[in-house]
């Protein structure tokens, strides 16, 4: 065997370096593969947003505003993600955003790793109370739910993307105040401490020389999940509206505008139809919801009013209604009635009404076996309801109202002639009786007694 033999066999049979042996552990991991690309894919679109950024960021477009994603109709590959309300492009804005959000993760670790490095050292090293001071803090702090800790800070402080970055280093400071505490306590008990001491080394070089760098490794893994967690915490203090505010293009005011957007745009999404419940061709199964307001008690008959609802409603859909309880419970209604008939004969069996009449849901059992017969099973809700209501934002707008459209004004219409002749002295009694209702501001106000019903399709 010659030398050149020895020599190779030497070189395969050599281990490998630390860096190759740790990334043939990583690379077997496709896991860690995939999020060290999604963390480099984050940091180069961050460094180089200036490059990749189709647009600066708060460029604003007349020509486009709340223009759809690209894959939409009416989008266009112009602006991939589509514009916000301004007319900014919405994937340049995520781009900054990303640069922004990083910033903001790197400087609130910063601030909290050098106070709680300080701080640590200082618990460690002094011991007795001003450990105890310095740790019952940062437990005090720790028992805080962490979101709301820097809402209250940020309301204390004000809004604005500063302040909440200094909200939330407070929030994550306990971390590496213990960290710190825990590996100096640990440290201080070996030997080479005591040496440096019986070398005659001061306080602040044990401390930053001998026994800081000695302590981090635990920092820095904390250090590098605490990005993440600072990123998240200011993100939702701009969702909130209490970190940065607009025109910043931050990941939490971003999606706070699109939530904004999304819930105006749902109302596209929403069909109302107005209709008499029961004669209307409703489409089966198409709705979710029904709701009468003093409507289902003029029916000619409110069960087949009901009976067409439960058609048109999807499986799970509901019905809401609100009636009236009795005539007596309701004086904003009977007191009138009772003036009317003071001067007038009551309507006789062939008077001319609106259905069986206002107080004809008073009953709960009544009501009740209505909706059964319509086929709603499930009453969910069958609630008593006592309030003022108004009536009129003057007195003699509460006459005219009672004289359209309550008892009163049916009595006078079905007296005719007589009616119409002792008019204007039930409206001077009704007037009398309403001044007494009459609030500061002049509206009138008085108290009524209602049912509030949901039920159920299944």
């Amino acid at each position: 065997m010659n030398d050149a033999t020895i020599s190779a066999t030497v070189d395969a049979a050599a281990p490998p370096g630390p860096l190759r042996e740790f990334w043939g552990y990583f690379s077997a991991n496709r896991g860690a593969v995939a999020g060290l690309v999604i963390v480099v894919a984050v940091l180069s679109m961050a460094a180089f947003a200036d490059v990749l950024a189709p647009y600066p960021p708060n460029l604003t477009n007349n020509a486009v505003f709340l223009q759809p994603p690209a894959w939409q109709a009416g989008g266009s590959w112009a602006y991939p993600l589509g514009t916000d309300a301004i007319g900014r492009d919405i994937v340049s804005r995520l781009i900054f955003g990303a640069r922004l959000s990083l910033l903001i993760g790197i400087a609130v670790v910063a601030l909290s790793i050098v106070v709680g490095i300080v701080l640590g050292l200082v618990a460690g090293f002094a011991r007795g109370v001003t450990e105890i001071a310095i740790m019952r803090l940062m437990d005090i702090i720790l028992t805080l739910p962490s979101l709301l800790l820097a809402i209250v800070i940020v309301a204390i402080l004000g809004p604005g993307l500063m302040n909440a970055m200094l909200a939330v280093a407070v929030v994550v400071l306990p971390h590496y105040v213990r960290i710190t505490r825990a590996a100096v306590i640990t440290e201080t008990a070996k030997d080479y401490v005591t040496a440096a001491r019986a070398n005659g080394a001061g306080r602040l070089r044990l401390m930053f020389s001998e026994v800081l760098p000695n302590c981090a490794a635990p920092l820095i893994v904390q250090a590098s999940l605490g990005v993440s967690t600072a990123i998240l915490d200011a993100a939702a203090l701009g969702f909130l509206g209490l970190g940065a505010q607009p025109p910043a293009s931050e990941w939490g005011t971003m999606l706070a505008d699109a939530r904004a957007r999304a819930e105006r745009a749902g109302e596209a999404h929403v069909r109302f139809v107005q209709a008499d419940a029961q004669v209307h061709a409703f489409e089966r199964g198409h709705f979710d919801l029904l709701f009468s307001r003093f409507g289902v008690m003029f029916f000619e008959s409110a069960v087949m009013a009901l009976r067409n609802a439960h058609r048109a409603l999807k499986p799970g859909g509901r019905v809401c209604l609100i009636v009236w309880r009795t005539l007596r419970d309701n004086p904003c209604w009977g007191s009138a009635k009772e003036i009317a008939l003071s001067h007038l004969p009551p309507p006789g069996e062939q008077a001319r009404t609106c259905g069986p009449g206002p107080f004809s849901m008073a009953d709960e059992e009544t009501d009740r076996a209505m909706l059964k017969a319509a086929g709603f099973d499930r009453v969910e809700l069958f609630r008593r309801i006592d309030a003022e209501i108004c009536i009129g934002t003057g007195v003699e707008e509460a006459i005219d109202y009672q004289i359209l459209v309550g008892p009163a004004g049916e009595i006078v219409r079905e007296a005719g002639e007589e009616g119409q002749r002792k008019l204007e002295r039930i409206r001077a009694e009704m007037r009398a009786l309403l001044e007494q209702h009459r609030r500061g501001d002049g509206s009138v106000w008085m108290p009524s007694s209602t049912w509030a019903i949901m039920a159920r399709k299944d």
